[in-house]
């Protein structure tokens, strides 16, 4: 409890116990002290885990019948119980003021004219708000024109005595409503991970890039963090100011903020199970990092080059085999071969088969895959302090 308010109370309790001492008594040694004492065993209290009980009032109650002056000695135990009950009351009153809703009306709720950033900003100054609150999950949906539907945001930030989470949705009205609790433990933070950084970014999405035939409405997700992205089974696509750009398997690995892009054909419903018709990742903030040359990333640095990219995508994943109600094929010379489930289980646990050695100057990777269609082997030569691919030969 804030020290104010613990001396408030002392404040009140002692105004108290001179009001009782001033009324009307049986004269009695040391009487105001004796008041006092009574006071403070009213509010005396025992705590158990997260439970207190009014041990002191529970005692005199009990115990204390006094001969002289049991009016005014009880008043005081009742003074002390009182304050004893305002001192539990006090914390759930702040809590409850702390955790009260909070609106925020959004300027706009299209895609194309609402800023992020901006109504982040808003949202701050009502709440007093500090800048290092972090995007633990953002999600929004709306429909192929843009317009917003919903908007559901959970952020975590720093405080004195822990973390403060916040959860941010569109109301009925389509304001933005806030909610916050306290908790004691909380996720690091990085200036990356800021939600203004997050926010800042999302603002280059408009409904231009959302236009794929039969979508009715979309859904976005995130969880807000830029991290190392190397996800090549998806559709993927860079968010810059010109728009959407393809991002090709061998521009892996990167660096950006995701978003989980979900396309759904029938009528949007709060309480729809739909799954998504068309799945896509947007990458906002992108960044192409210098990889570190060693045995562990050479297959990575050679896949940045087209063609060695197009080899392992032709034998790899569904090129090599395919599983579909229990029958089991792979792939030999191009042709679609029926296996057990043994065979194909070790197909692809031990295939390709790669043997790396260095040079003085160059790293070799030979990567040999039985499966899929010819050529079923290939040689690259890696620079050794580059990571450039200097040749390859297919076998």
């Amino acid at each position: 409890m804030d020290n104010i308010i613990v001396g408030a109370l002392f404040l009140l309790q002692a105004m108290g116990i001179f009001y009782i001492y001033s009324r009307p008594k049986t004269d009695e040694p040391n009487i105001l002290l004796k008041l006092a004492g009574y006071s403070i065993l009213g509010a005396f209290s025992f705590g158990f885990n997260t439970i207190k009980l009014p041990l002191g009032f529970i005692v005199f109650i009990l115990f204390f019948k006094p001969d002289t002056n049991f009016k005014r000695k009880r008043e005081a135990a009742f003074l002390g119980f009182a304050v004893f009950l305002i001192s539990l009351a006090i914390p759930l009153l702040q809590k409850t003021a702390y955790e009260w809703p909070a609106v925020v009306e959004l300027e706009s709720h299209h895609l194309n004219s609402i800023s992020f950033e901006e109504e982040w900003k808003k949202v701050q100054e009502e709440l007093g708000m500090g800048s290092y609150s972090v995007v633990k999950r953002f999600e929004t949906t709306f429909d192929k024109d843009g317009e917003l539907y919903s908007l559901d945001i959970k952020l975590t930030e720093p405080s004195p005595d822990g973390y403060v989470n916040y959860n941010l949705q569109l109301d009925e009205e389509k304001n933005l409503k806030i909610k916050r609790y306290r908790q004691e433990e909380g996720m690091m933070i990085s200036e990356e991970a800021e939600a203004i950084y997050f926010f800042s970014h999302l603002d280059a999405l408009s409904s231009e890039m959302f236009n794929q035939s039969g979508i009715q409405y979309y859904t976005i997700s995130s969880e807000g963090n830029r991290h190392g992205y190397a996800v090549r089974e998806a559709q993927k696509f860079l968010v810059s100011a010109n728009g959407l750009e393809k991002i090709e398997n061998h521009q892996l690995p990167l660096e950006g903020i995701m978003l989980d892009v979900c396309g759904y054909e029938g009528k949007y419903s709060e309480k729809s199970q739909e799954t998504c018709a068309l799945n896509q990742h947007f990458l906002l903030d992108v960044s192409f990092p210098e990889l570190e040359v060693t045995e562990e990333n050479i297959i990575d640095l050679a896949r940045r080059d087209r063609e060695i990219n197009e080899w392992f995508e032709n034998h790899t994943g569904e090129s090599v085999g395919t599983e579909e109600n229990g029958v089991y094929i792979l792939k030999k010379d191009g042709k679609n071969v029926e296996v057990n489930q043994d065979e194909y289980v070790t197909a692809f646990k031990e295939t390709p088969y790669v043997t790396i050695n260095q040079t003085e100057h160059f790293w070799i990777a030979e990567v040999e895959q039985p499966y899929g269609y010819a050529p079923h082997r290939i040689e690259i030569k890696v620079n050794a302090e580059t990571g450039k691919v200097i040749d390859y030969f297919f076998r």
